[in-house]
């Protein structure tokens, strides 16, 4: 394998990664809140992983469903703290990712659920 095709595969890596601790972090919070899930997927044609749910969570208080929307990107960051010294490269990914996802109120972003229960 040559050196080019391995940074390539620990970027993917990193990058699956920390999708997936993004996801996590949901799927643990809606869990706490009693949202059945069906399982954790990965969408390779939307370039991302995320969680199918059985339940509609539109039935949760505005406070659940902002902590149901932050858990994303806090599980982000506090995989990027951990990793900081050891994964520069790892944790700078899942920075970004957890700091997009909360700062950009774009349509499907976390920040933008967030936004929408506050104003709820």
């Amino acid at each position: 394998m040559t050196s080019s095709a391995l940074v390539l595969l620990l970027l993917v890596s990193a990058a699956l990664l920390s999708f997936a601790a993004h996801e996590l972090g949901h799927l643990l919070a809606w869990k706490a809140f009693g949202v059945r899930h069906k399982r954790l997927v990965f969408h390779w044609r939307r370039g991302g992983v995320g969680v199918e749910y059985d339940a509609d969570r539109r039935h949760l208080s505005r406070r659940q469903q902002f902590v149901g929307a932050a858990s994303g990107p806090l599980a982000n960051l506090l995989l990027a703290g951990a990793l900081w010294q050891v994964a520069p490269l790892l944790a700078s990914g899942s920075l970004e990712l957890g700091l997009f996802n909360l700062l950009l109120p774009v349509r499907g972003s976390d920040g933008r659920s967030m936004l929408r229960s506050l104003r709820a």
